[in-house]
């Protein structure tokens, strides 16, 4: 998967300077951290190479640490980026320096949209996205994705971040799991005066959004959802993001959509 990232970053012949951060392992059957090394010595990437797993958090904290820029374009492995896209990001950022992270549209591999904006979780509703078909439930969703528009929170798999963002808000937690993260920093992010916006008219391709989907009892699900627990308790709320909104002085319109922090407007 990372190699088509890596191979898509250098086949955008972005006019933006840049560098590549890639983080691994030193246990990893896979090949990954032998073909990053390669990647390294070819001066296409810098490599943070762990004794071990140490989760996403810490993992994006590390790269973050070691990023020199004045954004930080935070991107899953199976991402497929192009020029437009990261450029147009950029200008976005740019134009509006209220904005503290935001994200293309995600497109799966067969061009469909995805759910990539989101409301803040419930824990109810974070147990049935993975339940079957049936059972499955849209309470974070938002009803409308061919409009840019400011959101609770975008999916990890891809965040330009304004690297000034971090020496106000601090770093991710490092015990908060797998897949709580890019939760935690877009909640971050508004609670320390930064917007978080879905840039619609822009696009790049996320290949396994739907990986743990209808693996309702794996091991992936059952570490997220211990991770959803520690979250949810560190921020004190369960069932209703009302709570959530309050702690963060947000203010919504009637259809739920953030349109200022009380007391002042974006």
């Amino acid at each position: 998967m990372i190699k088509r990232l890596i191979d898509s970053i250098y086949a955008s012949k972005l006019k933006l300077a840049f560098e590549v951060i890639t983080i691994t392992y030193e246990v990893d059957s896979s090949g990954v951290r032998e073909y990053l090394l390669d990647q390294q010595l070819e001066g296409k990437a810098k490599v943070i190479v762990n004794r071990e797993d140490v989760g996403k958090a810490e993992s994006r904290n590390q790269g973050i640490r070691a990023a020199q820029g004045k954004y930080v374009y935070i991107l899953d492995d199976d991402t497929e980026i192009n020029g437009e896209a990261v450029e147009g990001i950029f200008s976005f950022m740019e134009a509006n320096p209220r904005c503290g992270i935001a994200s293309p549209k995600l497109l799966n591999t067969d061009k469909t949209v995805q759910a990539s904006a989101r409301r803040f979780p419930t824990i109810h509703g974070k147990i049935l996205r993975n339940a079957p078909p049936a059972l499955c439930s849209i309470d974070d969703i938002y009803g409308n994705y061919d409009i840019s528009f400011k959101v609770d929170y975008l999916i990890g798999a891809s965040q330009f971040v304004r690297r000034e963002m971090f020496d106000k808000c601090g770093y991710m937690d490092p015990d908060s799991g797998r897949g709580v993260e890019d939760i935690e920093i877009c909640m971050m992010a508004w609670e320390h005066g930064y917007e978080v916006w879905y840039v619609n008219n822009l696009s790049i391709f996320h290949h396994q959004s739907f990986a743990i989907k209808n693996e309702f009892f794996s091991r992936k699900t059952i570490i997220h959802f211990m991770s959803l627990i520690y979250f949810f308790k560190k921020y004190r709320y369960f069932f209703a993001r009302n709570k959530i909104y309050q702690k963060l002085r947000l203010e919504l319109d009637s259809k739920g959509m953030i349109i200022g922090w009380k007391g002042r407007n974006l």
